[in-house]
């Protein structure tokens, strides 16, 4: 890998530029736009940080990237897992709950009811 830094050209890059043995990468392009000075002349283009690769160190460089990227994935799926019990018992909680607070209060009712009770409706 070879880094050459910043560069610039009046001709926007690609990405990534491929040849028979090398691969170079475009990284963090920005237009630039600069007026002319009594030393320098104006300036309109692109500037960029340039790295070349082998093809064999790109190619690794893109299966390692892939490496990572599928255990990022497999662990956003454990997580989503993690939350789906969670979500899941604590809807079963919820319900439950909420089935043994409308049985308190139906049997409080019927018992006001039997009993004459003032808080009975």
């Amino acid at each position: 890998m070879i880094k050459y830094g910043k560069q610039r050209s009046t001709l926007k890059p690609l990405e990534v530029e491929l040849t028979e043995t090398k691969v170079f990468v475009y990284s963090d392009i920005s237009p630039v736009n600069e007026p002319g000075t009594s030393e320098q002349e104006a300036f309109s283009g692109y500037e960029f940080d340039l790295t070349e690769y082998s093809k064999d160190e790109y190619i690794q460089l893109q299966a390692d990237k892939n490496k990572s990227l599928e255990q990022q994935v497999t662990d956003t799926q454990l997580a989503l897992c993690e939350v789906y019990e969670m979500l899941k018992n604590y809807f079963t909680l919820s319900i439950f709950l909420f089935y043994l607070v409308s049985f308190f209060f139906t049997s409080i009712t019927v018992e006001c009811k039997r009993e004459n009770c003032r808080h009975a409706n």
